[in-house]
């Protein structure tokens, strides 16, 4: 295993980027962790990292998804292209029998559109769903 830690000095053009080839036996597993967080800490501290966003009223079930699949909107299990309509459902379904359940789904309207021409991702959304709500509308399904 390999774990590769970048430091971005804040306002600088400069970075330096440190790999850390995974322990060499499990004996020495907690050395080698121990040096990691040590040196994610320091790294932190350079770019005067502030988490303090994270502790917002309205993030708290960022902490609770840990499965949370990406999928286009173009997907065949959410959009039926021949009955031009969302099918949430069996999206759903899918996913169930796949993962087991979900705790949330990012779903990416733009790629691999995005940047192919002129039209920036509103643009995108329309043309894909001739409307604006139709998108917004299986995304909130998907999240009730």
């Amino acid at each position: 295993m390999l774990v590769a830690c970048l430091s971005v000095i804040a306002g600088a053009a400069s970075m330096s980027l440190e790999y850390f080839d995974g322990p060499a036996s499990p004996a020495d597993q907690s050395a080698w962790l121990t040096n990691l967080t040590v040196t994610r800490q320091a790294m932190l501290q350079q770019v005067n990292f502030n988490d303090s966003v994270y502790a917002e009223h309205m993030l708290p079930w960022v902490r609770r998804m840990f499965v949370a699949p990406q999928s286009m909107t173009q997907d065949t299990f959410l959009w039926n292209r021949d009955a031009n309509q969302w099918t949430v459902d069996r999206f759903l379904a899918d996913l169930t029998a796949r993962y087991g359940g979900i705790d949330g789904v990012l779903l990416w309207h733009s790629y691999p559109n995005l940047g192919v021409d002129d039209r920036d991702q509103v643009s995108w959304m329309l043309v894909r769903c001739h409307c604006c709500s139709c998108a917004f509308a299986a995304a909130c399904a998907v999240a009730s």
